[in-house]
C-alpha cells in the first residue's frame, strides 16, 4: 500500500518530466506585412499597415488560425501565443514526438522548435583577448591618448536596407519654397515629399530639363533663366546682322543647333549628360560672337581681316 502512495506522490514530477518543448507553427497564409509589400506592387499605391487591406488580412489570418487552433487542441497541443504582422506563426508547447503530426496539419507550413538566446555576447571579449590588453596597460589608462577617426562613406542610397516604401518622410523634410526651388540637384530627395506611390521607384529627374530648372531653381532660377534667353537673343540678332557672311553663316548653324537642343529638352533632360551641356555652350559662344571689323562711311575696312584668296585677273 506504500508503494502505491509513493507511486501517485511522483506521478505529476514524471509527467512533468516529459520532454514538452516551445515549438512556433508557421503557417502557409501570407502574414499582414507581406499582403501589404504584395499589394503595393501590384497596384502601384501605397499602402499602409493600418489601411483597410491590413485590417481585412488580419480578419483572414484569425480565422485561418481559428482553424488549425482546433486541431491542434484535438492533439492536446496547447497554443501560447501567436503573430499575424511579420510572421503568420503560432507558438505552442508540446511534446517533440507530436511535431511531426502538427506538420501534417492542412495549412501549416513548417514547425520549427524554439531556440533561446542570450541577451549578452559573453564569449566575444575573451575571444578577442581583450582583458588581457586591459590588463597589460592598466584598465583605469586603457584607451589614454588614443584618438579613434570614423571614415563614413556617406548614406548608399541604393541599399536594401533604404527601400523600405513604408518609411515616412520628417515633417518639414526636405525644406523647399517656391522663390528658391529645391536646389540644383536636390529633385530626387525632394520629390520624395510630394510622390505618392509605393515608394520602389523614385523619380531622379523632371519630366524634362525645363520643369527641371524651374523645380531646382524656383522664381528666382526662372527669373534669371529669362534673362539671360532675353540677353541672348538679342545679341544673337546683331551677330545675325553682321556685315561679315562668314560670321552670319556660324552664327545661324548655331541657332539651328540650339533651337534642336531645346525642342529636345521638351521631352528628356538631355543637359544632365556633360557633353551635350558642353555642346550648348560652343553654340551659344558661337551665336553671340560679336563681329570684330566694321565698315566706314568711306568704304575703307578697319579691325582684323581675314586673309583671303586672290582671284584671278
Amino acid at each position: 500500500m506504500g508503494y502505491k502512495w509513493l507511486l501517485v506522490l511522483w506521478l505529476p514530477i514524471i509527467a512533468a518530466g516529459a520532454d514538452s518543448q516551445r515549438y512556433i507553427v508557421e503557417l502557409s497564409g501570407d502574414p499582414i506585412a507581406e499582403h501589404v509589400a504584395k499589394e503595393r506592387k501590384r497596384t502601384g499605391k501605397h499602402v499602409e499597415m493600418n489601411s483597410d487591406v491590413a485590417r481585412t488580412r488580419q480578419t483572414q489570418l484569425r480565422s485561418e488560425q481559428r482553424q488549425v487552433r482546433k486541431k491542434l487542441d484535438d492533439l492536446g497541443v496547447k497554443v501560447l501565443e501567436s503573430t499575424e504582422a511579420i510572421s503568420n506563426s503560432l507558438i505552442v508547447d508540446m511534446p517533440d514526438e507530436v511535431a511531426a503530426k502538427v506538420a501534417a496539419i492542412p495549412g501549416v507550413k513548417r514547425v520549427r522548435k524554439a531556440q533561446t538566446y542570450k541577451p549578452m555576447l559573453d564569449h566575444a571579449l575573451p575571444l578577442h583577448k581583450v582583458p588581457e590588453a586591459w590588463n597589460r596597460v592598466g584598465v583605469d589608462t586603457a584607451g589614454l591618448g588614443i584618438k579613434i577617426a570614423i571614415i563614413d562613406s556617406g548614406v548608399e542610397i541604393s541599399h536594401p536596407g533604404m527601400q523600405d516604401s513604408t518609411l515616412t518622410v520628417p515633417a518639414g523634410f526636405p525644406k523647399t519654397n517656391a522663390d528658391s526651388g529645391t536646389g540644383f540637384g536636390g529633385y530626387w530627395i525632394a520629390i520624395t515629399k510630394y510622390h505618392n506611390a509605393s515608394g520602389d521607384v523614385t523619380p531622379q529627374e523632371a519630366h524634362n530639363d525645363y520643369l527641371e530648372l524651374l523645380a531646382s531653381g524656383g522664381l528666382i532660377g526662372l527669373a534669371l533663366a529669362l534673362w539671360f534667353a532675353v540677353a541672348f537673343v538679342r545679341r544673337a540678332r546683331n551677330t545675325l546682322h553682321s556685315p561679315d557672311p562668314y560670321l552670319r553663316a556660324a552664327a545661324l548653324g548655331a541657332l539651328v543647333g540650339i533651337f534642336g537642343v531645346m525642342i529636345h529638352s521638351f521631352v528628356d533632360f538631355g543637359l544632365h549628360i556633360t557633353s551635350n551641356a558642353l555642346i550648348l555652350c560652343v553654340l551659344i559662344v558661337i551665336a553671340v560672337q560679336r563681329p570684330n571689323e566694321t565698315i566706314s562711311a568711306t568704304g575703307t575696312r578697319s579691325g582684323t581681316h581675314r586673309s583671303q584668296i586672290p582671284s584671278c585677273p
